[in-house]
């Protein structure tokens, strides 16, 4: 998902697979047969391309302790009524 973390990623297979058990979105093998150890992988990603722009951040100046936290939750503000509507 497009501005969300690897934080929200519980919230929206919890989603999609509702979506799934009520046939309103076809199950993909991708989604439906993704292994923990991939789940497990894509979150470490996360958090090495995190720390490398928390780390780009202090470099250009940039107080990252409330920068990255208010830029989150706007995000989420916005995308939960998009994400809802789907």
């Amino acid at each position: 998902m497009l501005c969300a973390s690897y934080e929200d990623e519980p919230r929206f297979r919890e989603l999609i697979e509702e979506w799934i058990a009520k046939e309103e979105v076809p199950s993909f093998p991708a989604f439906s047969g993704e292994s923990e150890t991939g789940r497990r992988a894509r979150k470490r990603r996360y958090k090495t391309e995190e720390a490398e722009a928390e780390e780009a951040l202090k470099e250009m100046g940039a107080d990252t302790s409330t920068h990255v936290g208010e830029t989150k939750v706007s995000l989420i503000r916005e995308a939960t009524p998009l994400i809802r509507t789907l």
